[in-house]
């Protein structure tokens, strides 16, 4: 009976082991130990790793983004995708800000915020439309790495960072060594066998989680360039956004801050006439400005307002959500409000975004890039009880402001048609 228990668990432990057994010996072709051996390739994909709370790298993260760094230098590769998340310590920004200090030009660097896991790294790159690459990380995560990229449709050599000598050996203990060793055997293994089984995503779906949740959460009103008038509007006598509706077909969104007195908390400017004219931190703040009907945001920080600029219409807010599309909080204040924001992707359509729920700007942010819009530009607007949106076109809808607002942003249609999200 012993020894049929003996030979039950060992057949249950090479059972656990195989799979991780087989990608090893399969892969290992692909795997290479110094950088003259690799081949060049257009993107290399850097996976995330941990990044400590005052910024630094952790010695895996370093290893990882010092080797891309290594072949773009060398010529290797063009550019460098990085994936992990910003959730802790702002991986993903950290390890850009790290490559970019080391001579990698920044739009070289191309960033998945939503890479919580391996899968989802390789998951995300296929989704840019390439299908090879060179793969960054240590020789334990390379199978694993590799195996579930080719999955995706992507193919390439993996590079095992921790044989490159970028780094000087860390000097531990035999038994220190034995035991990281074998704890990440088991834990690949262990990963290998629920991928293979299908439970993978059902342990590991922060980013399906997340994306659910954000559409959930947030209501997005898309306008594209020629399908829409906009104007910006003030009344000292301040009114809840459902009671500036004129009747026709618009929606209506809560504009800038304002003080007491429904005066302009900042730059305000309606039809050439200067209603506020206090910019505050230009160097955080933003400008929405409307050019012929059209939304566009400007970064004060970059082009400031000047005494003598003739701008025609524009309100001043703060602060970016989304700059450059990248994210622009660093931190998380926890101060939780209602909020709005108005957004611009890359081909100029324009975003009017409402959560009526309690959020901190942070957690705006994040769901913002959750959802998977690829927004250039998105301003925050006067939140909290100021947060109101009003439409009558199409679908009606209404989140009231339980504050009157002296300021509103109005889009009217051009034979438009609205998209909600």
């Amino acid at each position: 009976m012993f020894k049929k228990s003996l030979v039950i668990i060992f057949l249950a432990i090479l059972l656990f082991f195989l799979p991780q057994t087989i990608i090893r010996i399969y892969f290992n072709k692909n795997i290479v130990s110094s950088v003259a051996a690799v081949k060049n390739k257009e993107l290399a994909v850097v996976f995330g790793a941990k990044v400590y709370s005052d910024s630094t790298l952790s010695p895996v993260a370093t290893q990882r983004i010092l080797a891309a760094v290594e072949l773009f230098k060398e010529g290797k590769i063009n550019k460098i995708f990085i994936s992990g998340t910003n959730e802790s310590n702002n991986e993903v920004i950290t390890l850009k800000q790290f490559a970019v200090d080391h001579g990698v030009p920044e739009d070289k660097v191309i960033t998945d915020y939503f890479g919580f896991d391996t899968n989802d790294a390789c998951k995300h790159f296929s989704q840019l439309g390439y299908k090879e690459a060179i793969f960054l990380t240590q020789k334990f995560h390379l199978p694993r790495s590799l195996y579930m990229c080719k999955r995706q449709g992507i193919t390439g050599e993996g590079v095992a960072v921790n044989e490159l000598g970028l780094t000087p050996l860390e000097q531990v203990d035999f038994f220190t060594k034995f035991y990281t060793r074998t704890s990440r055997l088991v834990r690949e293994s262990g990963l290998t066998w629920s991928y293979i089984l299908g439970l993978y995503d059902r342990f590991s779906n922060q980013a399906e989680t997340n994306e659910a949740r954000a559409k959930k959460l947030l209501t997005i009103i898309k306008f594209v360039p020629e399908k829409y008038s906009a104007s910006v509007e003030y009344n000292n006598e301040a009114k809840i956004v459902s009671q500036w509706k004129s009747g026709g077909e618009e929606i209506i969104i809560n504009g800038g801050y304002f003080n007491e007195d429904h005066s302009p908390s900042g730059y305000l400017v309606i039809d050439g006439k200067r209603i506020g004219d206090k910019m505050f931190d230009q160097d955080k703040s933003g400008l929405l400005i409307i050019d012929d009907g059209k939304i566009l945001l400007r970064d004060t920080n970059i082009q400031p307002v000047t005494s003598t600029e003739n701008i025609y219409s524009a309100l001043q807010s703060f602060p970016f959500l989304i700059k450059n599309s990248e994210p622009a909080i660093k931190t998380d204040s926890g101060k939780k409000a209602r909020r709005t924001a108005v957004g611009i992707d890359k081909n100029n359509n324009v975003y009017l975004i409402v959560v009526n729920t309690n959020i901190s700007l942070y957690e705006f942010m994040n769901y913002l890039l959750n959802t998977r819009i690829n927004l250039s530009n998105v301003l925050n607007l006067d939140g909290g009880p100021s947060t109101g949106i009003y439409a009558n076109w199409n679908d009606n809808l209404l989140y009231d402001s339980f504050s009157p607002v002296p300021s509103v942003v109005r889009f009217r249609p051009v034979d438009s048609k609205l998209e909600t999200n």
